[in-house]
């Protein structure tokens, strides 16, 4: 389900924040592009299968592991939601199911419908909204590949300059989702029903639109379908140093987050559906949701497919990113939706995870063995001075056994003498191990400011490290994609 969110409007038109940033809707409409290329990289390493996307991409690019991570994380959180949708029935006696539609603001080169028909659960119309730009794009693409032409029928009609695609079940059309009024008249032209259970998805697309059209879009979704779920996936948290950098990334690129400080916590987005007629709302951070909704095998099996060692950015970046849900339920058919906590439960229940399971002890660790992390001494790391003092307790882990012992003595291997297969001078320590230490003074003191902050961290003023610069592709247009 790869996702690239338009934001409606004029291509060549910018709109001001009146906060200083500004967001432009051609440079909006451009981070399409990157984020087919993050799904492609995701792809290619086995997060996920489409047989698709690479016929979105022109230039296939390899994203960081922390890139394929975070966008595998969005699109497993989408997917399973989404399924959880298709999969709901009315209450009735009547055995036939419940048709469904999917309304998609801002789908860019989202594969998603292909998707869903390969696994023969498709609903009865997918409808797709972006700027007429992508979607004449998204048309031609659709008309010169007969694979996927074919998916959607011989009925139906393909208009390159009008950026339309019409069949039965499948209706891409565009559309500036700021104008209630053009939103109506895609209703009409779509032939969505209102009576029917609709799943409306979002991701990283009301948060470039001014507060006041958020509004509006939100309750304009609420008013039309009694029997709905609101999938939203954005940006939270601006105002610490993490959520200032990735606002500046965006800004230059001329992608400002214009409704970013109207909703800044997982708090608020949940407020943001239950003041605009939801009439329930839940909004976890990307974390929580990587933990405690993914299927812990799931987890496990991605986890293994690349060489990650960057884990205090990997929690900095996915606290700054959620998903929130919104429920209209008039036919009663969603009481057993969202983030169940069976989930968590199961989850808990399992093996302790390598990465995720930890146990907050009330004093350093103490041993020596190789298994194990000693706590550095008080206002060091890794033997060199501070520039600030390093807050104690620090956290340790609890298991020393199966993956902890491997994975925790190839750290510290890492980090003392150097990756296996290098040698001579360039035999040299590996610096991502050092947050590894790190991260559980940030799971005692929940402060950034007052961990020392390792080479290439946020924070730390020396360099910037690789990630950073490809950061945007998780937190634009690309989803589930995310």
């Amino acid at each position: 389900m790869d996702r690239s969110r338009g934001r409606g409007g004029d291509p060549d038109s910018s709109h001001s924040s009146g906060g200083g940033g500004s967001s432009n809707t051609a440079a909006v409409q451009a981070t399409n592009d990157d984020a087919a290329a993050s799904k492609l990289s995701c792809v290619k390493k086995g997060y996920m299968k489409d047989e698709y996307v690479q016929l979105f991409v022109r230039r296939p690019v390899r994203r960081a592991p922390i890139i394929n991570r975070g966008y595998y994380a969005r699109w497993a959180a989408l997917r399973k939601l989404l399924l959880q949708f298709l999969k709901s029935e009315r209450k009735t006696n009547d055995k036939n199911q419940t048709e469904k539609q999917i309304l998609s603001l801002g789908a860019g080169f989202d594969t998603t419908y292909f998707q869903l028909l390969d696994e023969g659960i498709a609903p009865y119309l997918y409808v797709e909204l972006d700027f007429k730009e992508v979607t004449s794009k998204k048309a031609a693409i659709i008309d010169h590949y007969g694979q996927l032409r074919d998916k959607i029928g011989p009925e139906a009609s393909i208009s390159i300059e009008r950026g339309e695609v019409l069949g039965n079940h499948y209706k891409l059309l565009p559309a500036d989702i700021r104008n209630i009024q053009s939103l109506d008249d895609v209703m009409h032209r779509a032939q969505l029903d209102p009576s029917l259970p609709t799943f409306i998805i979002a991701e990283c697309v009301l948060i470039y639109l001014d507060p006041d059209s958020t509004c509006a879009i939100v309750r304009w979704a609420s008013k039309t379908f009694p029997t709905a779920v609101f999938f939203l996936y954005e940006q939270i948290h601006p105002d610490d140093a993490f959520g200032e950098q990735m606002i500046k990334n965006l800004e230059s690129r001329g992608c400002a987050l214009l409704g970013i400080h109207a909703t800044p916590t997982v708090q608020s987005k949940e407020k943001l559906f239950t003041d605009h007629g939801w009439k329930r709302a839940v909004a976890w951070d990307m974390l929580r949701i990587y933990n405690e909704f993914i299927d812990i095998q799931e987890r496990r099996r991605i986890e293994r497919l690349e060489l990650f060692d960057e884990f205090e950015e990997w929690y900095m970046m996915q606290e700054h990113y959620c998903v929130a849900f919104a429920v209209n339920d008039a036919e009663d058919m969603f009481q057993g939706f969202g983030f169940s906590n069976n989930q968590h439960n199961d989850n808990q229940s399992q093996e302790p995870h390598p990465e995720t399971v930890y146990k907050l002890n009330k004093s350093a660790c103490p041993t020596k063995e190789p298994d194990k992390i000693a706590a550095p001494k008080q206002g060091a790391v890794d033997g060199k001075a501070s520039r600030r003092t390093t807050p104690g307790p620090l956290s340790t882990l609890v298991e020393s056994k199966g993956p902890y012992r491997r994975l925790v003595s190839t750290l510290t291997r890492w980090h003392s003498t150097g990756r296996r297969g290098s040698s001579g001078p360039s035999r040299r320590r590996v610096p991502g191990c050092r947050p590894w230490i790190k991260v559980f003074q940030e799971a005692t003191s929940r402060t950034l400011g007052d961990v020392p902050h390792a080479e290439g961290v946020p924070g730390d003023r020396r360099r910037t490290p690789r990630w950073w610069s490809e950061s945007h592709t998780i937190g634009v247009r690309g989803g589930e994609n995310s």
